[in-house]
């Protein structure tokens, strides 16, 4: 039987640093990730603008209305990963995240650029419903 590849959402909260968020979402769209969510914690740097010149289908934007702190933020993220993209897997991460490039292919764990793995950041649905 082939081995299918699990689907990817990656959620990325921002808020004030487009510098950041630029280079993490780049990373993340020249990966083989299913869905990115970015949460615009009420940013006034450009964000919003910079994310509306963006033309991906799997690029997903949702803008508070204020800075609900990382958080709040990662909350409306996942729930979001939940109920729109329903991947099998949820990596979660600051906008300063940069996940290595090919991180997402590698063993289904991330690799961050310091060499360490950040698998203790995902978490996948299915097995949080069967416990």
């Amino acid at each position: 039987m082939p081995q299918t590849r699990p689907s990817i959402a990656a959620v990325v909260v921002t808020h004030d640093r487009l510098d950041k968020l630029t280079v993490t979402v780049a990373r993340l769209l020249d990966q083989p990730v299913d869905h990115v969510i970015v949460v615009d914690n009420a940013s006034a740097d450009g964000t919003a603008a910079w994310l509306a010149t963006l033309d991906d289908p799997r690029l997903r934007v949702h803008r508070s209305a204020t800075n609900q702190g990382g958080a709040g933020g990662f909350s409306v993220g996942m729930q979001l990963a939940r109920d729109v993209a329903d991947a099998d897997w949820t990596v979660v991460m600051d906008d300063d995240g940069r996940p290595a490039p090919g991180a997402s292919t590698r063993s289904g764990r991330w690799i961050c650029r310091d060499g360490t793995r950040s698998a203790r950041r995902c978490i996948t649905p299915t097995a949080a419903s069967a416990r």
